[in-house]
């Protein structure tokens, strides 16, 4: 006998009943490429070192290699969106948040300097041309926005503010990380509906904002690295 394993999807049918999701264990020991619906979601963690070097504090003009030395700024990210597959891979529309924060007190002023950058991005990745996607490319396009925040404590001075929009773009490669606890992952698939976990390698590229009085946040190539998970 076929075993089945039912779960509540959140999408309802035109009679507003729950439309239930039905996976066989047939379809579990399917290949991704065979069982992967046409729509997900994503849900992901990341850091990375973010380089504004031609910022320049609204305090008193210094650029950030003297306030700072040779230190970047890590920045902490949690991403999340919609995912649409089709056979030549997959789209997604995702909205993301992050914090950085860099100190320095090299020059005898203790300086800190703190972004929160929110994000909207459209993601194409290449997922559907193994059975398993081992190693995906990815590409992304979208805007960002900071809220920026310095402050020179031994001054008491600070400034706070918001950019207008800029634009970043991104380019990465997802190693799928299920074959190394087959067992565990399968389990995850039944309890959780998660598709693949994979280790997300990637850099990221920060163009300048639309207005010329917003400090000039753009960067070169970011590199950072986090978790991604497929539902």
């Amino acid at each position: 006998m076929t075993a089945l394993i039912f779960s509540l999807s959140p999408f309802t049918t035109k009679a507003e009943e729950p439309l239930v999701e039905v996976r066989t264990m047939d379809n579990v020991f399917k290949s991704y490429k065979e069982r992967r619906g046409t729509h997900g979601f994503l849900l992901s963690i990341s850091g990375e070192d973010y380089l504004p070097k031609d910022y320049v504090s609204r305090i008193d003009a210094e650029n950030f290699e003297t306030m700072f030395g040779d230190s970047t700024m890590p920045v902490y990210s949690g991403e999340i969106g919609y995912k649409f597959n089709f056979v030549l891979g997959s789209l997604s529309a995702l909205v993301g948040y992050g914090y950085g924060r860099v100190s320095f007190a090299g020059s005898g002023e203790e300086r800190v300097l703190e972004f929160h950058r929110t994000t909207g991005r459209l993601m194409y990745i290449m997922d559907n041309f193994l059975a398993e996607p081992y190693a995906a490319p990815y590409f992304s396009f979208g805007i960002y926005d900071l809220g920026i925040e310095e402050k020179i404590p031994t001054l008491d001075a600070s400034f706070s503010g918001q950019t207008k929009i800029g634009t970043l773009m991104t380019a990465g490669l997802l190693l799928q990380l299920n074959w190394i606890e087959p067992d565990t992952s399968r389990e995850a698939y039944i309890g959780a509906g998660l598709e693949n976990m994979y280790l997300d390698l990637f850099v990221t590229q920060l163009n300048a904002t639309t207005s010329d009085e917003d400090p000039n946040t753009q960067s070169g190539f970011n590199v950072g690295a986090g978790l991604r998970l497929e539902f």
